[in-house]
C-alpha cells in the first residue's frame, strides 16, 4: 500500500529532490513551501508522515510539527515527523522532540539512510530502490 509523505521546506531544490527520490521509491509525495500550506494540505489529504524543515519564514517547522501531530492524534492516527535542518544543535533537537518529532536530520543528508528510516517507521517493505542512474547530490 503506497504511503503519503508531506515534505515541507521553503527551499525549492530540497522539496524537489526529496519529492523525486521518494516518488521513485513508490511513495506518494505532497510538497509545501510554508507551514500554512502544509497545514492546509494535511487538512485535505490523509498524510502518513512528514519531513519538515525547521527554519522557515512565517510559521517555523516546530510549530508545524506540533500542529500536525496534534491534529493527527485527535483524528486517531500516528503521524511520524522528521525535522531537517542545516543548523543542528542539542537545543534544537530537544525542541524538536518536545514538538513531537522523531528526530532531527542534518542537511545534507544521506538519502539511503533516510529511505531506511522512512521504510522502517512506515512498515514499507516492498518499496523499490531508486532507479535511473545516480542519485542527485543531497540538498544543502
Amino acid at each position: 500500500m503506497p504511503r503519503t509523505l508531506l515534505i515541507v521546506d521553503d527551499n525549492p531544490s530540497v522539496r524537489e529532490s526529496l519529492r523525486l527520490l521518494l516518488e521513485r521509491r513508490g511513495y506518494t509525495v505532497l510538497v509545501a513551501a510554508s507551514g500554512a500550506e502544509a497545514i492546509a494540505l494535511a487538512g485535505q489529504h490523509r498524510v502518513d508522515a512528514g519531513i519538515i524543515d525547521v527554519n522557515m519564514p512565517g510559521m517555523n517547522g516546530l510549530a508545524v510539527c506540533r500542529t500536525l501531530r496534534t491534529r493527527a492524534a485527535e483524528a486517531g492516527w500516528n503521524f511520524p515527523v522528521w525535522m531537517i535542518t542545516g543548523a543542528r544543535t542539542p537545543e534544537l533537537e530537544r525542541a524538536a522532540r518536545e514538538s513531537g518529532a522523531l528526530e532531527v536530520l542534518s542537511k545534507p543528508f544521506d538519502y539511503v539512510e533516510l529511505f531506511h528510516r522512512f521504510d522502517a517507521q512506515l512498515g514499507v517493505a516492498s518499496v523499490s530502490t531508486p532507479v535511473g542512474g545516480e542519485m542527485p547530490p543531497a540538498p544543502r
